[in-house]
C-alpha cells in the first residue's frame, strides 16, 4: 500500500463531482468517466448569458480523455455585459447529489446541483481577496463533509460504540488528525492517489468499522488506532475534492487551512447533534440490539458503495 500511496498518479474524478471553468473566450467542464453523459447531451442543456442575452456556444467535437474521466470543451462568444449566468441543465443527466464547482476567470464562484441549476457571476471578476477565499473554502469544507454520506456513515459507525463523550471525542480527535495529515499533503500535491483507488477503500473502512463493532467492543486505544489508519484515507477523498477546484494561485495555504477548518466545524456540529442521541441510546434497555441494526445497516452501506465504486 504504501508504494502505492507514493506513486506519481495524479489525482483522478471524482463521481458525484464536476468542475466547469469559465474564461472569456471558453467554456471546460471535467467529468469522471463513470457519470460522463454524451457530449451533445450536456452543451444541449448547459447555457451561459450575458445580462440576460444569449451566448454562442461553440463545442469541440469530442470529448477528451482527462486522467480517469473526460473534459469537454466549448468556445464562447459572448455579448458585453457586466453579470454572466450559467445554467447548468445539464446536471439532470447525473445521479442525484451531484455537484458542479464553478470557477470564473480564475476566481471560485461557487456550487451548483440539480436543485438550483443557475450562477451568477460577475463579468471580469477580481482576484479574490483573503476574505473572500477563506469564507468560500470554508463553505466548502463545511458542505463537503456535511453532504458526504460515507464521511457521516464511518464517523457514525465510531460513534455508535462509543461508551462516553471522552471516548468520541478521543475518537473524532484520531479521525481529524489523520485526515488533516493527509488532505494538506494531497491538496499540495505531496502524495498522489488516484479517486478510484481512494473511494473503493473508503467505503470498505465503513463495513470494517462496523464488522468489528459486531464482533466485539474495541479498547479505546485499539480504535483510536484504527480511525488514525482509516482517517488517513478519508483525509485523500477531501484532497480528491480540493484538487478538482483547484487552489487560488498566492493563496493556497489559506484555502487550505479555511477548506480543513470548514470540515472540522461542520464534523463538530454533527457530533454534537449526535450526542443526545446517542447518550440516550447508551441509557437505553435496547442499547445492545439497537448497536447491532445500526452496525449492521453501515455494513451493508459500506459493502453497496464498494461495488458502485468499482
Amino acid at each position: 500500500m504504501l508504494p502505492l500511496l507514493l506513486s506519481p498518479v495524479a489525482f483522478a474524478h471524482d463521481p458525484g463531482l464536476s468542475a466547469a471553468r469559465l474564461s472569456h473566450r471558453q467554456l471546460d467542464l471535467t467529468v469522471a468517466s463513470a457519470e460522463a453523459p454524451a457530449a451533445e447531451a450536456v452543451w444541449g442543456r448547459l447555457s451561459v448569458t450575458s445580462d440576460g442575452a444569449a451566448c454562442r456556444l461553440i463545442p469541440h467535437p469530442t470529448a477528451v480523455v482527462d486522467g480517469d474521466g473526460l473534459r469537454y470543451r466549448a468556445d464562447l462568444d459572448c455579448p458585453d455585459g457586466a453579470v454572466w449566468t450559467l445554467h447548468a441543465g445539464h446536471l439532470e443527466l447525473f445521479p442525484p447529489g451531484h455537484r458542479l464547482v464553478v470557477e470564473a476567470f480564475g476566481t471560485p464562484q461557487g456550487l451548483v446541483h440539480a436543485g438550483a441549476t443557475d450562477l451568477s457571476i460577475a463579468y471580469e471578476a477580481q482576484a479574490a481577496g483573503p476574505v473572500q477565499v477563506g469564507s468560500h473554502f470554508a463553505a466548502l469544507g463545511v458542505e463537503h463533509i456535511a453532504t458526504g454520506w460515507d464521511h457521516l456513515a464511518f464517523l457514525l459507525a465510531l460513534l455508535v460504540v462509543a461508551r462516553s463523550a471522552r471516548e468520541m471525542l478521543a475518537v473524532v480527535t484520531g479521525f481529524t488528525l489523520a485526515h488533516s495529515v493527509t488532505l494538506s499533503a494531497g491538496a499540495l500535491g505531496v502524495v498522489n492517489v488516484p479517486v478510484w483507488i481512494v473511494e473503493p477503500i473508503i467505503a470498505l473502512s465503513i463495513t470494517a468499522v462496523a464488522l468489528e463493532n459486531l464482533v466485539t467492543a474495541p479498547p479505546l486505544r485499539r480504535r483510536i488506532a484504527t480511525t488514525f489508519a482509516l482517517g488517513l484515507i478519508h483525509g485523500l477523498g477531501f484532497a480528491g475534492m480540493l484538487t478538482a477546484i483547484g487552489l487560488p494561485e498566492g493563496q493556497s495555504l489559506l484555502a487550505l487551512a479555511a477548506f480543513n477548518g470548514g470540515v472540522e466545524v461542520g464534523q463538530l456540529l454533527i457530533v454534537a447533534l449526535c450526542l443526545p442521541v446517542l447518550a440516550a441510546l447508551r441509557r437505553s434497555q435496547h442499547a445492545p440490539a439497537a448497536t447491532r441494526w445500526v452496525s449492521g445497516g453501515l455494513a451493508v452501506a459500506g459493502l453497496v458503495w464498494f461495488v458502485q465504486r468499482l
